[in-house]
Order: structure tokens, then sequence, then C-alpha cells
């Protein structure tokens, strides 16, 4: 629970080994959050759900310092092969930490992005393939883990 003052909530201060988690999980929650879920949504208030996590996931991986994710038509290899292997060494390069603090304000609106994409990784999403499934499945408990350690 966050300790409170006269003037609000505490400023909470981020170890670079807390940071280094928080990025590691922000990434896995973000894999699931990227996909193309809008084609899952009957209504445009499913719709704006998603859009919504996703401007949540931008927000949260910008304040933890991890770059958006590159795909691999983003790389100039010798071949699409080339290309892809680029893109996976570069999504999966280790991050650059250091201490962060958060003000209260921030830490508001990280909890409220946290519960925006909670909304959107908690659905019934189809998954094709046991990859898939487990990808899903690291996304939910990276994103439990990521909402504990606030």
């Amino acid at each position: 629970m966050p300790e409170n003052f006269e003037s609000g909530e505490k400023p909470k201060h981020f170890t670079e080994d807390e940071v280094k988690r928080a990025q590691d999980l922000i990434r896995k929650v973000r894999e699931v959050v990227e996909w193309d879920l809008g084609k899952m949504c009957g209504t445009t208030e499913e719709i704006d759900f998603v859009n919504k996590a996703k401007d949540a996931m931008k927000y949260v991986g910008a304040l933890f310092h991890v770059p958006e994710t590159k795909f691999w038509v983003a790389f100039t290899g010798k071949d699409m092969d080339d290309s892809i292997r680029q893109a996976e060494e570069y999504n999966k390069a280790p991050l650059s930490t250091e201490v962060i603090t958060f003000t209260a304000a921030d830490l508001e609106k990280l909890r409220a992005d946290l519960e925006a994409i909670e909304e959107v990784v908690g659905w019934d999403i189809s998954a094709s393939d046991d990859e898939e499934i487990g990808m899903i499945r690291n996304a939910r408990e990276s994103l439990k883990e990521l909402k504990g350690i606030l």
C-alpha cells in the first residue's frame, strides 16, 4: 500500500535492479498488447479499450525507458531472415538502467494505465498455438508482478 503524507503520496524510488525487472516485465506484457487485438472487437467500445491499452503501454514503457518495439521491416538485412534476426536482437537487447523516481502524479497515472492494460490483457484472447497461449499467460503474470512492485 502506498505511503501517504499530508501533501499526498510519497515519491517512489526504483533501484537499478527494480527498473531492470520492470523493463523485462513491460516487454513481456507489450508482446501481447501489440497484437492486432482490434480484430477480436465487436463494438466501438471494445476498440476504444484496445486503443487505450496500447496508449497506456507506450506511456508505461516510456516511464521506464523501454524503447518501442521495432519490427523486422524496419531493418534492412541481406534477406528477410536477417532482418528478422536483427529485429529480435534489437527488441531483446539489454536496456540501460538508472534509478528512477516517480512523483505521486506519475504513480497515479501509472496505476491507471496498468488498469487499462489489464482490462484488455484479461480478455479471452484467442491464440492459435501453444506459443501464443504461453505469451498470453506470461503477459498476465508479468502484469500482475509489475503492479505488485508499485
